[in-house]
């Protein structure tokens, strides 16, 4: 074997506490297999060797472990699918919507314009406007107009901008396509020289707007507004009142109530007509039209006076409200051996009807303006009331009367079944035949 020396470090150097590596010899022939096997083997790397075989083994000791309890081991059930998101389609797109929605609403609007807030104003009667609190009143108008001017806007922003998802729970949320403009009808400027030729036109042949007319209708109003020609809803309160008197009563008030208009208001109507101011305006052409239309006012006024009169004095018979219910006087007598009501139950009846046949015809013999001016044929003012009021009179005056009889009615009937056998003969032959026969003093005396 050959043999080797241990070099010594270099001078100087210090390599603390190792041993220097083992230099290899330089091979020869005479060294042999085993010898340079030995020479190159390392404790370090067989004992790495040995453990690497040791981990290795418990490795596969414990994966074949493993693998058998997986065999023996219950299948797991599969994990649920689960949707990729937690909120459905129709609540996306419900929220979306909403989104958007506060998005468009937020974006800017112009306000109203302050010429167009002025041009409302002037539309406003002077009389309207006058006063330290209408101030105010006015200022509050005009910020309520102009906020649901901009609440308008941002509406119509919405709807023009935006399109509902027919989705659940945007059923209150407006949608549908804009309105349309009407059709045949341009309100731009080219129209403006046409409207106000036919204004013109509709202002001269338009006769209510004339002043004479509009005086008549004011005069007409403070005369007819209160006025009723016969008023019943005292008479309850002076307790029972004869028919025949209070038909009188009726008829003698229509009579006042005709001659005190035809004292006043006739006349203050004819002077309306009778200067030339009220015919200054009128075309000769147009002079029949323009009096056919004083005579219609005047005739809707008379109506109305009726109508008025006619339906307060149905209600006085209300059967649902007697308060105002007039009271007649009522007799039963005795004449011809016969008992009965005086005045009959038909004879009220009819004279009720005939008080509001009285009423209707009040106001039929009012001439009309152009007769009294022209001075020839006497034409009077067509007042008389409509076929279908005057049937719903009667029928409701017929029906509450004969309702409102019930009562006497059956009264009188209790009257002829208990004590007609006196009056009628059956009480005497009774008596007659009791004394023609045989009686004891027990049967006389009880």
């Amino acid at each position: 074997m050959a043999s080797y020396t241990r070099p010594s470090p270099p001078p100087g150097q210090n390599l603390n506490g190792r041993l220097p590596p083992i230099s290899i010899p330089v091979a020869s022939p005479s060294i042999g297999a085993n010898a340079k096997r030995i020479m190159k083997h390392k404790r370090s790397k067989e004992q790495q060797k040995t453990l690497n075989d040791i981990i290795i083994n418990t490795a596969m000791k414990a994966y074949e472990e493993t693998m058998e309890a997986k065999k023996r081991r219950v299948p797991t059930p599969p994990e649920p699918q689960y949707p990729s998101t937690m909120n459905s389609e129709q609540r996306q797109l419900r929220m979306n919507y909403y989104f958007m929605k506060s998005c468009v609403e937020s974006s800017p609007v112009v306000p109203i314009q302050n010429h167009w807030l002025e041009a409302m104003l002037t539309l406003v009667p002077p009389a309207l406007k006058e006063g330290t609190s209408k101030e105010s009143l006015i200022s509050e108008l005009m910020q309520e107009v102009s906020h649901d001017f901009e609440k308008s806007m941002r509406r119509h922003l919405v709807r023009s901008v935006l399109v509902k998802p027919e989705v659940k729970g945007l059923e209150q949320e407006e949608s549908g396509p804009l309105l349309e403009s009407p059709v045949g009808l341009d309100f731009s400027k080219p129209w403006h020289k046409s409207f106000v030729q036919s204004k013109t036109e509709i202002s001269k042949n338009l006769h209510i707007l004339r002043p004479a007319l509009r005086t008549m209708l004011d005069l007409g109003y403070s005369t007819f507004s209160q006025l009723l020609i016969a008023d019943l809803s005292g008479y309850r309160a002076k307790g029972p009142v004869e028919c025949d008197s209070l038909k009188n009563n009726v008829t003698l008030s229509c009579s006042k109530a005709e001659e005190k208009l035809l004292s006043t208001w006739y006349p203050k109507v004819i002077n309306l007509f009778t200067t030339n101011e009220a015919l200054q305006l009128v075309r000769p052409e147009k002079t029949d039209s323009f009096y056919g239309c004083v005579t219609t006012l005047m005739s809707n006024q008379l109506r109305d006076v009726l109508t008025r009169t006619v339906e307060s004095f149905v209600k006085l018979f209300d059967t649902t409200n007697p308060q105002y219910l007039p009271l007649f006087k009522m007799e039963l007598t005795f004449d011809d051996e016969k008992m009965d009501f005086y005045p009959s139950l038909e004879d009220l009846e009819e004279s009720v009807l005939f008080m509001l046949t009285t009423m209707s015809r009040t106001l039929q013999t009012i001439q009309t303006v152009q007769s009294w001016l022209s001075g020839g044929s006497i034409q009077n003012i067509e007042a008389k009331l409509p076929d279908h009021v005057m049937q719903w009179a009667h029928t409701t005056l017929r029906e509450a009367v004969r309702h409102n009889l019930e009562g006497p009615k059956m009264h009188f009937n209790t009257y002829v079944e208990n004590y007609s056998w006196l009056v009628d003969g059956t009480a005497s032959q009774q008596v007659d035949m009791f004394l023609a026969e045989e009686h004891s003093f027990d049967d006389y005396t009880t």
